[in-house]
């Protein structure tokens, strides 16, 4: 069993004061096996040495010091004058240690004798470079915990345990330079359990000849949908599964502390949670399950998330009403989706009209740092308007296509401010529409690609001229899906599986070439990153990568694409 150290000082001045000589300076009384607990019924021996200098450890031993022992609570712990102390029952007992003129104390709990170990969770499923901090807790006879958690002699048993794994190849215990790749935030701690490659091994917990194991499967993502936030992205896999990595607005950061890195991808909290596709906002996520059903989460404060409150759920919740919608998409701090019957709904911020809708609610503080504005916290029916087939919301405002190609928007977006609708001029029938801040825009059917509203180099004309008509993207290329963020910055995929982007901060005014080496099916632009996937089903991120959105260590911008962490090789 591992021992702990318990010492005192005596200085010379306190012994000389009590006319007591010993030592030429200061000294210690070293009790060398001391330990804070004992079982009931058990025996334990301490020794007990006196040594000069001003640590425990460093001077030598004084020969022939007397020593004296005491117990507070005898029928507790009883104590004898040789150090020999016994545990007659369950409590605390403060016991001493006595030189001449210099006493020393400590607690023993006296606890129910271990007669097991449980690790807690016993099956756990990570990631490649993925860790979790495993709780082992040492059980009785009758399967009880023998230590509360507030108590300090829960800390000195879990102190004493050893941890091992089968297979280190597999995973490995407290070493966190595999997860973290250099990254000096933490330290190894003996219980972290860090994921290294696929397949499946067993971790054991030892305290004493008791130990307690748990399954470890490290698996791989199979990504199929990938959307991208503000600082954050969430993906899909192959069983709907949503997976989110960066910001952690999702999660708090106490129970990140010994947890997956922001970076990992990390499965939201309702295993049973199945998506058929996903959104993203400024800073919340929406999905829809194959029958309809929408959930979301992430910032709620602007009633985003269509739950009828604003608490802020750590995973994803059910938007009230009860309805099936065939289309949802998340803007700057809103969400519209359309039903089954081709009615509009829209939830969330209504500063500028963006939800087409009169809003009686309000949001925000009202404090010295953020007004109250007019939000709405369920859905709501947005009326007197066309039928649409496909709804995009953007930073403020929101677009819908009817089925002859016309497009209408409303909100911020342009010259335009008002939650009226207005028809989006100009003969180009669309057949399919993106929105991202204050701008918009749209698919002809040839594929050509036309933007219109504010412009900072985000209408990927090559000019900064605002325009509320429709202007064809630079470069005459067809594209087949197009993205946009809050933050002005596009991206489009060709027929042919070819990325291009513009924006970004004027470090593309004008449609360029990314990741030439990878054939897209698809891309989503957030507000300072992009995801996409390739044909082969990879997933990969490039840009800001500010807490970890991108999916991969460090903080740095990345203009190529970057791989995501932790999915399955094509």
């Amino acid at each position: 069993m591992q021992q702990s150290r318990l010492s005192f000082l005596l200085t010379t001045a306190l012994a000389a004061a009590c006319g007591d000589a010993y030592g030429p300076g200061d000294y210690w009384i070293d009790v060398t096996n001391g330990r804070g607990w004992m079982e009931l019924g058990e025996t334990v021996q301490f020794a007990v040495e006196a040594r000069e200098g001003e640590a425990p450890t460093q001077g030598p031993t004084i020969p022939d010091m007397k020593f004296t022992w005491s117990s507070s609570n005898p029928s507790v712990v009883s104590i004898d004058r040789s150090g020999t102390a016994v545990a007659h029952r369950i409590g605390t007992s403060e016991v001493g240690v006595c030189a001449p003129a210099y006493c020393g104390y400590w607690n023993i709990t006296v606890i129910n004798p271990i007669a097991g170990v449980v690790v807690i969770p016993d099956s756990i499923t990570l990631l490649p470079y993925d860790r979790l901090h495993l709780t082992a807790v040492p059980i009785d006879a009758a399967g009880d915990p023998v230590a509360d958690e507030a108590e300090g002699v829960y800390g000195e048993l879990l102190h004493e345990m050893t941890w091992s794994t089968e297979d280190t190849a597999v995973a490995r215990m407290g070493d966190t330079s595999v997860a973290l790749m250099g990254d000096p935030e933490y330290s190894p701690v003996p219980s972290l359990v860090v994921a290294v490659s696929r397949g499946t091994t067993r971790v054991t917990a030892r305290l004493n000849e008791f130990a307690g194991t748990a399954t470890v499967a490290v698996i791989a993502l199979d990504l199929t949908d990938i959307s991208a936030g503000q600082w954050y992205t969430c993906a899909l896999t192959n069983l709907g599964e949503p997976y989110c990595w960066g910001g952690g607005f999702f999660e708090s950061d106490a129970q990140r502390r010994w947890s997956t890195p922001r970076f990992m991808p990390r499965r939201t909290e309702d295993p049973r949670l199945s998506l058929a596709s996903l959104v993203s906002g400024q800073d919340h996520t929406c999905g829809l399950t194959s029958e309809g059903a929408a959930y979301c989460w992430g910032s709620n404060g602007s009633g985003a998330l269509g739950t009828g409150e604003s608490l802020q759920p750590t995973k994803p919740v059910l938007v009230v009403g009860g309805r099936s919608y065939i289309a949802i998409t998340a803007g700057g701090e809103h969400t519209c989706a359309i039903d089954t019957g081709g009615q509009l709904y829209c939830w969330g911020a209504n500063r500028w009209g963006e939800l087409g809708i009169t809003s009686s609610e309000e949001c925000g503080s009202g404090g010295k740092y953020e007004s109250k504005y007019p939000c709405t916290r369920a859905p709501a029916a947005v009326t007197d308007r066309p039928t649409f087939t496909a709804v995009s919301a953007g930073g403020d405002h929101t677009c819908g296509l009817v089925a002859d190609g016309t497009t209408f928007c409303w909100g911020l977006i342009g010259t335009h401010q008002s939650p009226d609708t207005v028809r989006v001029p100009g003969d180009h029938p669309f057949t399919s529409i993106a929105s991202g801040s204050g701008m918009a825009c749209g698919l002809a059917a040839g594929g050509e690609a036309y933007c219109w509203g504010s412009n900072s180099d985000g209408l990927g004309d090559g000019s900064t001229t605002e325009s509320d008509m429709p202007v064809p993207v630079a470069g005459g290329r067809a594209f087949a899906q197009l993205s946009i963020s809050y933050s002005v910055s596009s991206c489009g995929v060709t027929p042919q599986g070819e990325l291009y982007c513009w924006g970004w901060g004027s470090t593309w005014p004008t449609p360029t070439r990314i990741g030439d080496s990878i054939t897209w099916t698809f891309v989503d632009v957030g507000s300072d990153h992009a995801c996409g996937m390739s044909v082969e089903g990879v997933a990969y991120c490039w840009g800001s990568n500010y807490d970890g959105a991108l999916g991969i260590p460090g903080e740095d911008w990345i203009s190529e694409p970057m791989r995501v962490i932790g999915q399955i090789e094509p």
